[in-house]
């Protein structure tokens, strides 16, 4: 393996084994998450290759802030505009940062990254805890802010999942995000029937790109024709809860990401609820998700 990368693994009650794979150094990333069981091995999230990983850390925010700019109380934030499809800033600074191991061990791995105060006026440091259990493998995502004043904040995980032509997905949510060209809001509606999640929806090879809020805390992925599923859960209530659908037309991948933002959330309008998270000095705020993989 390369000496780059990390491996975690656990073998659970019925033989039963998972191996997860970590890249502290490229973007603290996940590479690859799969089971063997029966002598079949089972992918739960798609494996990275030279394009993507397999998952990946967003934080301190998720999602696309309009032309990298914001004002939060007295700091006007101006960013570097990383997003490849607009000129945005995207998905924070974990995603292309090194993170360092702070503990290791058979079936859990701890990492963590500072960031110094820069264009963006805030320090912090966030810490990802991966954990293999018997339920599946449970991500945590903190973020402590060392600055004096408040701090606005998302944390999400960007998974990439195997896409099939049978591929269905079900996720409880109560609104979705109209969006304008450049994919950030421009509206709330109710979620329209082409794209009713909660009832269950069918990927197939269209694409997708949408924002969903409320959602309820848990998904499920099923993969009928294998007979496989995962379920994806939030492991806290509170904070705001968001879920992302991302998948190019024809791909084999598809991405479910629950942030805790709203995309451009800083600069979203004070009547729209849960836009983001704000972090007092010297706290910290932590979101944990659990896969859960399901086999017959």
């Amino acid at each position: 393996m390369n000496p780059e990368l990390i491996e975690i693994g656990l073998v659970g009650r019925g033989g039963a084994s998972s191996v997860v794979v970590i890249a502290p150094h490229e973007g603290g990333s996940i590479r690859s998450f799969h089971s063997e069981f029966g002598g079949e091995q089972y992918r739960w999230l798609a494996n990275a290759d030279e394009a993507r990983p397999a998952c990946f850390p967003m934080v301190p925010f998720g999602s696309r802030i309009r032309d990298g700019c914001f004002t939060f109380d007295s700091n006007d934030v101006r960013l570097a505009r990383n997003d490849p499809t607009g000129g945005h800033a995207i998905h924070g600074h974990g995603a292309t940062a090194s993170w360092r191991v702070l503990q290791q061990e058979r079936a859990r791995l701890v990492l963590e990254y500072a960031h110094p105060a820069d264009a963006w006026p805030w320090q912090y440091v966030a810490r990802q805890t991966f954990s293999l259990h018997e339920r599946g493998l449970q991500i945590e995502l903190a973020v402590r802010n060392l600055s004096p004043q408040v701090m606005p904040a998302g944390l999400g995980i960007h998974p990439y999942f195997p896409r099939t032509a049978a591929t269905r997905l079900r996720a409880p949510v109560a609104r979705w995000l109209r969006l304008d060209a450049d994919l950030l809001p421009i509206g709330r509606e109710p979620v329209p029937q082409l794209l009713d999640v909660s009832a269950g929806l069918g990927l197939e090879a269209r694409a997708f790109d949408h924002v969903f809020c409320e959602w309820s805390g848990d998904a499920r992925i099923d993969w009928p024709e294998q007979h496989t599923s995962l379920r994806l859960s939030r492991r806290r209530s509170g904070m705001p809860n968001h879920l992302v659908l991302w998948a190019p037309a024809g791909a084999e991948f598809f991405c479910l990401e629950p942030v805790s933002n709203l995309p451009d959330g800083f600069n979203l309008p004070d009547d729209l609820p849960n836009r983001f998270v704000h972090v007092p000095a010297a706290a910290t705020y932590s979101e944990r998700w659990l896969l859960s993989p399901l086999w017959r």
